[in-house]
């Protein structure tokens, strides 16, 4: 069970951590938070940049405490608030990804929520520090349950503009979901 856990800490935290770098430092082929805004602008997040830094903040900031299993529920909890907010973005699109449908997002929220209730196991900060008898059934609704309001908060947060009349308006290159044409 313990490396089962370990093994999911690793994929979501490496994956949470990629994205956020994504955003924040344009590593790993991403558009860096200049890129991000306008990208998130288009999207109808503005002013685009606090949503492109809070977002690549929250991203591996979630992977950091996931990767060393650290502050229980607390890291699945902020996978939850982005990726309700991508899965908004494109639950219009069906659920497959091939079809740029929220598949990936949902794929996200089920481990952070099953990492989330089980915890991180014996190979985590948590262990070692004898943290995990804080995580009560009630403390992990809580937090977990905090993570989903702030995240369906955040994705109410966006204001697409009016279709264009300007066939041409595309989505800028990069920032995740819609290529440029």
């Amino acid at each position: 069970m313990a490396l089962g856990l370990l093994f999911a800490r690793f994929v979501l935290g490496m994956g949470m951590a990629a994205h956020g770098v994504q955003k924040a430092f344009g590593w790993f082929g991403g558009t860096g938070l200049k890129g991000t805004a306008g990208y998130f602008e288009w999207l109808g997040y503005r002013p685009g940049l606090i949503f492109a830094v809070l977002a690549g903040i929250t991203e591996i900031s979630s992977a950091t405490l996931i990767l060393t299993g650290f502050l229980g529920p607390v890291g699945p909890a902020m996978v939850m608030v982005v990726m309700l907010v991508v899965a908004g973005i494109f639950v219009k699109n069906g659920f497959f990804a091939q079809h740029k449908g929220y598949e990936l997002s949902a794929m996200y929220m089920a481990a952070a929520l099953a990492l989330g209730f089980s915890g991180y196991g014996a190979y985590s900060l948590d262990s070692l520090l004898g943290l995990t008898h804080y995580y009560t059934p009630a403390v992990t609704w809580a937090i977990m349950g905090g993570g989903t309001v702030v995240g369906l908060i955040n994705a109410s947060l966006r204001r697409p503009e009016a279709p264009a009349t300007d066939a041409k308006r595309t989505a800028p290159s990069g920032g995740g979901g819609q290529p440029a044409k």
